[in-house]
């Protein structure tokens, strides 16, 4: 799939503690902000996630270093993303663990390869595409 100039691609993968695929989600949106507005909107769509579904302990991974350090931070956000800041942590209020990780981009492939099949509906569920399957698990070679 192609994307225009004015789209970007989310994906989120949520795993159980064996590191099985529990829940996938795929979207595009119509709109180009700088790199680490999609990826505080994708953390933000994991998030929002786990409070959909009831999960109450979390971890949430990125491979953004500022992005991370935003997140984590007891100060108030200023800046450009600030909101979707604000967002996520008000969303991780409502679990009883919410821990944000920062890894490796080649452990967050699958995340990136389900960004750029991204669809303009949007896609999810339970099953991972067979299409990406292959790409699940090798984020543990990492």
């Amino acid at each position: 799939m192609s994307f225009s100039s004015l789209e970007i691609g989310i994906g989120v993968v949520a795993r159980d503690s064996a590191g099985a695929c529990v829940w996938w989600k795929s979207i595009r949106k119509k709109w180009l902000p700088e790199p680490e507005m999609v990826e505080a909107l994708a953390a933000r769509e994991a998030v929002f996630l786990a409070w959909r579904f009831g999960w109450r302990r979390i971890v949430v991974e990125g491979d953004c270093a500022n992005l991370h350090i935003k997140l984590i931070s007891h100060q108030p956000d200023c800046s450009t993303i600030g909101a979707v800041i604000r967002d996520i942590k008000c969303l991780a209020s409502e679990v009883d663990l919410c821990s944000f990780l920062l890894v490796r981009r080649a452990a967050n492939m699958v995340d990136h390869c389900l960004a750029r099949t991204s669809t303009g509906s949007g896609l999810e569920g339970p099953c991972f595409p067979t299409m990406l399957a292959g790409h699940l698990f090798s984020d543990f070679d990492y």
